[in-house]
């Protein structure tokens, strides 16, 4: 099947992790390994969330990408991680 595109190089990988900081270590670690293969890494999260990463091992390809949250009705102003919210407002998340 041809599917447009060589499989056969590197990979551009997007990577967006839940927003609950338990998540974000075991993929930073799953975009390094990828990245130690040659492929390129976006790791997609909140500015907070990436200024709490360690340095990531592979510096050169994996690029710490931060996305500004829009502001949730029902929401407490800055409540960029699941830790920010209440059980029942965990949805609006």
């Amino acid at each position: 099947m041809d599917v447009g595109f060589s499989t056969t190089g590197p990979l551009c990988l997007v990577i967006c992790p839940w927003l609950a900081f338990d998540h974000l270590l075991p993929y930073l670690e799953l975009a390094e390994r990828l990245a130690s293969r040659g492929h390129r890494v976006a790791f997609v999260s909140t500015s907070r969330h990436l200024a709490r990463l360690p340095p990531p091992a592979s510096p050169c390809n994996v690029d710490l990408v931060a996305l500004p949250l829009r502001r949730v009705d029902g929401l407490p102003k800055g409540a960029d991680s699941t830790s920010d919210v209440s059980d029942e407002k965990r949805e609006l998340h």
